[in-house]
């Protein structure tokens, strides 16, 4: 009858085992990707709201900042306005300068 050697045997199932290591490493390692990559993209998600909120906020706060600072530059230049015709009217009666507020 047909006898089979061992080593043929052993190197079989040696093959298989491999095949079936290799196949299942690479499932294994398509899940943990899988879910590496959920968790990296709800993090980026998480960020991209918070940014978002946090430029809402400026935006909204920043107009207000600006619109001070606005009025506060309209205010210095009213100053030295007054200042310069109260210079103006100064040296021309040579009296000497007093400090007026509006």
């Amino acid at each position: 009858m047909f006898q089979i050697n061992p080593d043929i045997i052993v190197s079989f199932v040696a093959i298989l085992t491999a095949l079936f290591g290799g196949f299942s490493g690479v499932w294994v390692l398509r899940g943990w990707f899988a879910s590496q990559f959920t968790k990296f993209y709800d993090r980026m998600e998480k960020m991209e709201t918070n940014i978002m909120n946090k430029l809402e906020y400026h935006e909204r706060h920043d107009d207000n900042r600006f619109g001070s600072l606005d009025n506060r530059l309209w205010e210095i230049k009213m100053e030295m306005l007054r200042n310069k015709i109260l210079d103006q009217e100064l040296s021309e009666s040579g009296s000497a300068r007093t400090q007026v507020t509006l």
